[in-house]
């Protein structure tokens, strides 16, 4: 949250961004993303890397960052060169001590749908992968709320 409070040098790089987080697309396909492969509800088109289609229901905070219907490209963005090097300087605007990548959007939201429940199969499907292994492995971290709540299944050494 801290970072989206934080102003951007570029409002594409940001909407883009925010977009990505929001629908788990890669900059690949962010980068390339037409008016056309929107919907009503949703996001639908065939994956640059993979060349699976994805079909991804549309959060409110996205309809209401895209806007009215155009043509062509919905954002017009830097080289990925250009745009890391603004999320870089926006990351740092926000006092976060990381380095802000395209894949930690992705990733956030594959582990915002997981802490809601969101089952494996659905998180998988809706980031475009043929199977749930990488959803298990790769797009989840450690969640202190989730530690506390294991920790008090322990049986206690009281009789």
């Amino acid at each position: 949250m801290l970072l989206l409070k934080t102003p951007c040098s570029n409002d594409n790089v940001r909407t883009a961004f925010i977009f990505s987080l929001y629908s788990g697309l890669r900059w690949c396909d962010i980068k390339t993303l037409r008016w056309d492969n929107v919907k009503t509800e949703t996001v639908e088109l065939i994956q640059n890397k993979t060349q699976v289609k994805v079909e991804i229901p549309l959060h409110p905070i996205l309809k209401s960052i895209i806007g009215e219907r155009k043509t062509g490209l919905i954002f017009r963005l830097p080289s990925a060169d250009g745009a890391y090097k603004i999320l870089k300087t926006w990351s740092q605007n926000a006092g976060l001590n990381k380095s802000i990548t395209w894949h930690c959007a992705r990733l956030s939201f594959s582990v915002l749908l997981q802490d809601e429940g969101v089952n494996a199969a659905t998180v998988a499907g809706m980031l475009g992968l043929t199977s749930t292994r990488l959803v298990e492995v790769t797009y989840q971290r450690y969640r202190i709320q989730l530690g506390m709540k294991a920790i008090e299944k322990l049986p206690s050494f009281e009789s």
